[in-house]
Order: structure tokens, then sequence, then C-alpha cells
């Protein structure tokens, strides 16, 4: 049936409502849901940065419980309004308490999408370095343009898709913390697990004939597949963060020595105009001294997890860098600011250095960049801050 203009609607049929005595509410519904009805684009976007938003105003740490529980009802929200929204696209009748809201499906779900991703960018960030952190953002925008066409047409092959990659973010997260544990087989049942969400939604869709095209009934199924083996591939090359480790702090230090329940850290402070408090990038050194790395990084409770720093120096002449030495300790979870701990090199050439946080798969958590110059009869004035 042909649907009335937004002028006879938002100029007659809304008074017509309020004449036959409908509650001020009601009227307030019925407008909020034409307008988003008649603006379908722009609200998608607007639900979309909204679950970003909440996140990061709510999110805390990865381990939480809370955290974790919201997440796991943004996956149900995004799984049972996205199949009560493939039954509306194909014409299927949806049941009478959902009839009042159906044109809010679509939204509500952009709005666990959007909440979706936003987490897992806040974690993801936090576990990697700026160069794979800009990837994933390039990727995260991809997403959003996606969410935006399944908001315009629910594509149930753009919903698939959307569906595995934003459970098998959250199952990345969880299953880490539940286990105590990180690494390949990990992450493997994590991609089973989203894997095996999908299928059941895409089972439940079948069975009520809501996918009636091959195309949409198997492309759903043929994205799922290529994502999961995508998602392999870009592990095996290091190229997703491991979460939900993550370095809180990481700076080159001219001592570090235990005080107690502290840390004392001995540095020359950055010339930045808001790092009097942090390491400068370039070491001044004396003939002899060590240069320390100090890093705090954070772990789920009841996590326990070798990690490494792998020291790198810049050859010029060859244009790569090579690595110098990798020093490893464990890490155990809980503490909020991170774990702390360091490694030191003595002997240590002049030049461009960097120090790779790393698990023990070799995927870095976090990096750091610096010079090495001998000082000379340069002064120096080093600050000591504790941690």
């Amino acid at each position: 049936m042909e649907q009335p203009s937004v002028e006879n609607i938002a100029g007659s049929g809304v008074a017509g409502i309020s004449a036959r005595g409908v509650t001020g509410s009601s009227t307030l519904f019925t407008r909020a849901r034409l307008l988003v009805e008649t603006n379908p684009g722009k609200f998608a976007f607007v639900f979309f940065i909204g679950g970003f938003l909440w996140d990061y105003l709510t999110l805390t740490r990865a381990d939480a419980l809370l955290d974790n529980a919201l997440l796991l009802v943004y996956v149900a929200i995004v799984s049972v309004f996205g199949f009560f929204a493939m039954l509306r696209r194909a014409g299927r009748a949806l049941p009478m308490i959902l009839k009042k809201f159906e044109h809010w499906l679509p939204h509500a779900m952009q709005f666990a999408f959007g909440a979706l991703f936003s987490a897992n960018v806040i974690f993801y960030w936090q576990s990697t370095t700026r160069t794979a952190g800009a990837v994933y953002f390039v990727l995260l925008l991809s997403l959003l343009v996606a969410n935006e066409f399944v908001a315009h047409d629910r594509s149930p092959i753009l919903y698939f898709g959307l569906l595995f990659v934003a459970s098998h973010s959250f199952f990345m997260l969880l299953i880490p913390v539940a286990i105590g544990k990180i690494g390949f087989v990990p992450f493997l049942f994590s991609g089973l697990s989203a894997a095996g969400l999908c299928w059941v939604m895409w089972r439940m869709l079948v069975v009520r004939n809501a996918l009636p095209s091959k195309t949409g009934r198997y492309g759903s199924v043929a994205v799922v597949l290529a994502l999961f083996a995508l998602s392999d591939v870009f592990y095996l090359n290091k190229w997703i963060p491991p979460v939900p480790l993550a370095v809180r702090e990481m700076g080159v230090y001219h001592s570090v020595e235990r005080d107690g329940t502290r840390f004392a850290l001995s540095f020359e402070p950055s010339n930045a105009l808001f790092g009097r408090n942090r390491p400068s990038k370039v070491f001044h050194r004396d003939e002899g001294e060590a240069v320390y790395c100090f890093a705090s990084v954070f772990a789920p409770h009841s996590f326990e997890n070798e990690i490494f720093h792998s020291w790198y120096r810049f050859d010029p002449n060859l244009d790569v860098w090579e690595k110098r030495d990798r020093i490893g300790y464990k890490v155990e979870g809980g503490r909020t600011s991170g774990y702390r701990g360091y490694s030191f090199k003595r002997n240590v050439e002049g030049g461009s250095w960097r120090v790779d946080v790393e698990t023990d798969g070799g995927l870095v958590i976090g990096r750091t960049y610096f010079d090495i110059v001998d000082r000379g009869d340069e002064a120096r004035a080093l600050r000591l801050r504790f941690k």
C-alpha cells in the first residue's frame, strides 16, 4: 500500500490522533516514529554514534563483570532484534508485542552494533601500537558504512557479516578473561563461538523461510566463512592486537629501583608541553650507563602469562631494525594500573632504538622509540618519580 506523504502525516495525521483522545505520550511516540521513518539514514548514523559514546562513558576494564554483562546484552540485541528485522524484511508476521515497536528494531540494532564496535576500539586501541590502531580505525569506518547499509535495506549478507565481526570481537575479549590465557587456541574458539551464533540465527531464519533468495541464504553462509578464515589470517600475521592485555605506561629510564611496594624511576623529563612527568625520547648516557625500559601492563584477574621486552636498534646502512635482545618476565593480572616490570641493557650503542612489549607468541602490546646519545660535557637534570 502506498505510504502517505510526510506533509500529510505531519499536518493532519498526528492532529487527528490527538483529536481522538490519544494521550500526549502516544502522540510524542508517533511523532518520533514518523521522524525516524522519514530520515532513516540520519538516524542510523545517530544511533550508531550513540553506541560509541555510551561505551566511551561507561566501559571501565576488560575483565569487569558489569561491562561484560552489558556487552553480552548488546550481542543478544543484535541477534534477537536482527532476527525479527529479517522476518519483517521477508514479510513474515511479528509477535503482537513487537508490532508497536517494529520500526525501532533496526535502530536498536544500530545502537547495539555501535556499542559493540566501540568497545572493540576502546579495548583494542589500548592493546596495540599506533600504526595497528590506525589500520583498525580504517576498518571501523568501513563497518560504519556497512552498518548504515544494514539500516537502509537490512541485507542478510551484510547483517551476518556484521554479526560475525561484532560477536567475534566480543568473544575475543571474553574467552581470554574467562580462562586467564591468550593464544591461538582461545582466538580460534572465539571464532567458532561467533560462527556458531551466526549458524543458529541463520538456521532459525531458514526454517521460517525468511531467507527466500538463494543469494541471501547462501551468501550469508559464504560471508561468515570468509570472515572466519580472514580473521585467522590476520591473527597469524599478527595484525590483531592481543586483547585483553594493554600497556598502561611505557618509557625509558636511567634507573629503576624497587622501593617497598613502589618503583623509583629516574628520568630526563620530556620537553613536550605536557610531558614534564614523562621520560624524554632522547637518552643522554654516561659511559657504561645502563638503559632501563619500564612498562605497566594491564591483565585481567586470574591472568598469568609471560611477556617480553624485545630491544631493537635501527641500522641506517641496511635500513632495518635489528633485534638485539629479548627479555621476558611473568605478568600477573588484576591491577588496574597494570603489572609493573622492567628490563635493562648495558653497553648499548648510540643511535635509534625501540623496545616492543610482546606476548610469547610475538604479538605487540606496546612500543616505544628513543635515541641514545653520549652526554659528554652536556649537563642533564634527572627527575625522580614513583610508580
